[in-house]
C-alpha cells in the first residue's frame, strides 16, 4: 500500500416533525468524544460507541493503533480536518488524513469524509480499519431500526436490539461474515424522529455492524481490510 483514500459519509434525513430556525447542524471535535455532528432530531458520534473509543487500525498479525491525539484545524462549524501519525509494527510510520464537510440541503443534513492512510514505506500485514460510530435522539420512545440493501435485490428490515446485527459488500478483500449487501450502506432511524444513511466507499469491501442500547441508541462500526501482505 502506497496510498489510499476512501470515503465515508453519513446522511441525517430529517423527519416530518418541525424543528426552530436556529436549530442549524454544526460539526464539533472534541477530545473527550471526537468529532460530533449535532442535528436537530439527533447527534452522532463519528468517532466512537459503547465498545471503542476512537477509530482503530488493526495490523493482521501484530496488534492494533486507536487514532486519537490528531492535530485539528477547523475553519468553522462545517468543515473539519485531522491527521495523525502511528508507528505500525512492520516499523513503517502511517500518515493518516481525515477531512469532513458538512453540508445541508433540502432538509436533509450531509457529513462526507475523506479518509486517507499514507505509510512511508509498504506494509507487509493486513491492515483492517474500524470506524465506530453511534447515533442517540432523546426526543422518542420509538424503537431503532436498520435496512439493508441485500445483494439478492431485496431489502431487508430490522427492529433494533443489543444483539449486533451484520451486512458486508463483499469486493476485493472481504472479512465474510454477515449478510451479503448489493451496496456498503444501511438505512437507520427511528420512528417519526429522523432517518439516516451510514455509507463507505463501493471501491472496498466494507462490514457493517449495529446494534442498539436499550433498542434506542444506535450503536455501529464500519470494518475494512487492505490485503497489504499480497498487494503491496
Amino acid at each position: 500500500m502506497k496510498r489510499c483514500t476512501c470515503v465515508f459519509s453519513l446522511v441525517c434525513l430529517l423527519a416530518s416533525r418541525a424543528h426552530a430556525v436556529e436549530d442549524v447542524p454544526s460539526l464539533v471535535w472534541q477530545p473527550t468524544a471526537g468529532v460530533v455532528l449535532r442535528t436537530p432530531p439527533a447527534t452522532v458520534h463519528f468517532d466512537r460507541n459503547d465498545k471503542l473509543a476512537s477509530p482503530v487500525l488493526r495490523f493482521v498479525p501484530g496488534g492494533e493503533v486507536p487514532l486519537q491525539n490528531p492535530q485539528v484545524s477547523q475553519a468553522d462549524a462545517t468543515h473539519l480536518k485531522m491527521s495523525y501519525q502511528v508507528a505500525a509494527p512492520t516499523g513503517a510510520t502511517i500518515r493518516v488524513l481525515r477531512d469532513l464537510s458538512l453540508a445541508s440541503r433540502d432538509g436533509e443534513t450531509e457529513l462526507v469524509e475523506l479518509f486517507q492512510i499514507t505509510p512511508d514505506k509498504p506494509l507487509t500485514v493486513d491492515l483492517e480499519i474500524e470506524r465506530p460510530f453511534a447515533i442517540g435522539s432523546g426526543k422518542s420512545d420509538a424503537p431503532a431500526s436498520a435496512v439493508f440493501p441485500l445483494y439478492n435485490g431485496w431489502a431487508k428490515a430490522y427492529a433494533l436490539a443489543n444483539e449486533t446485527i451484520c451486512g458486508e459488500y463483499r469486493l476485493g478483500n472481504p472479512l465474510g461474515t454477515g449478510e451479503r449487501l448489493a451496496l456498503p450502506v444501511v438505512q437507520l432511524g427511528v420512528q417519526e424522529t429522523w432517518r439516516a444513511a451510514v455509507c463507505s466507499d463501493c471501491r472496498f469491501a466494507t462490514l457493517l455492524q449495529i446494534a442498539a442500547t436499550n433498542g434506542q441508541q444506535i450503536q455501529g462500526s464500519l470494518r475494512y481490510q487492505y490485503a497489504c501482505s499480497r498487494v503491496p
